[in-house]
């Protein structure tokens, strides 16, 4: 039992360390687009570089919306309250994937 706990924490910890590497990584291609440009998200201590944005807070966005949604709306192929988004992805399709499910996880 005792081997079992502590098999367990040392798994948690690992988790944990691969969730945190992984919305680093994120957080680094919300950063290399320019998503901050127009977007902060407070919760993760990225405030938008224009102050005179009009863009939500992205902080509890996957409260409302979730990741299939924001790629499609990413990729002006969906629109979310009968809006379309400003600018088209042009990042690869496999870091549009991992920053929609990360902006998905925020709530």
């Amino acid at each position: 039992m005792k081997r079992s706990l502590i098999t367990l924490g040392v798994l948690a910890i690992g988790l944990s360390s691969i969730a945190a590497t992984n919305a680093t990584d994120t957080k680094a291609i919300f950063l290399a687009n320019k998503c901050n440009t127009c977007h902060g998200i407070s919760s993760q201590g990225v405030a938008k570089t224009m102050a005179a944005s009009k863009a939500p807070d992205l902080s509890k966005v996957g409260g409302k919306i979730n990741a299939a949604t924001l790629n499609k709306y990413l990729m002006k192929t969906a629109q979310v309250n009968g809006k379309d988004h400003p600018k088209k992805w042009g990042g690869s399709p496999a870091d549009l994937t991992a920053l929609a499910t990360w902006l998905a996880s925020l709530k």
